[in-house]
């Protein structure tokens, strides 16, 4: 009898985000660990001028999900937000508005 082979686990990407209020990095960390359970979520803290980092690792649809979340948080804040996500090297800004324009060019980004 032959064993079944495990499944090879999905290839996994990693989207760095960087909100514009470093203060609410982990209360974003809190809220995608809860909404998103397919994503690692590593909160690398800034130091003097560099800010905090969310560094998102995750199939790219995992990821795509997650951030298809974040116009939603962002305008639920008390405080106007933006993220700016890091992927290969290549960034863009989000903001509760500009989902729509933002997700080909992450989807490029993603190789989707």
């Amino acid at each position: 009898m032959e064993r079944a082979r495990p499944t090879e686990p999905a290839e996994r990407r990693r989207a760095d985000l960087v909100l514009s209020d470093r203060t609410q990095t982990a209360a974003l960390r809190d809220f995608l660990r809860w909404a998103v359970p397919g994503v690692r979520l590593l909160h690398i803290p800034g130091g003097g001028d560099e800010p905090d980092t969310l560094a998102l690792l995750a199939p790219p649809g995992v990821l795509l999900t997650a951030i298809g979340l974040l116009p939603g948080y962002l305008a639920s804040r008390r405080t106007p937000l933006s993220v700016s996500i890091t992927i290969d090297g290549r960034s863009v800004t989000l903001y509760p508005d500009n989902l729509s324009v933002i997700t080909p060019v992450l989807t490029r980004f993603l190789n989707i």
